[in-house]
């Protein structure tokens, strides 16, 4: 299934309504409504990092690491 950034975005709303106790939420995803309860909120997340992960693979530029070496001392 190919999600959309919409996807994502709709999916971090539904998590901030249940973590605040607005009930039931309600989202599309593909032309399908889901709904879930506070009790499916694990799911929800575990969706919410699907679709994130699903989203950097396809955009090269969201893979780049970068690495800073800090160094420390008195300065002398």
């Amino acid at each position: 299934m190919a999600f959309t950034q919409a996807d994502l975005t709709n999916i971090e709303q539904a998590i901030i309504e249940l973590a605040t106790n607005k009930r039931p939420v309600k989202f599309v995803i593909d032309g399908n409504v889901v709904q879930y309860s506070p009790i499916e909120l694990p799911q929800l997340r575990a969706l919410r990092n699907e679709i994130a992960a699903e989203l950097s693979a396809a955009d090269p530029a969201s893979n780049v690491i970068f690495a800073f070496r800090i160094h420390g001392g008195k300065g002398l």
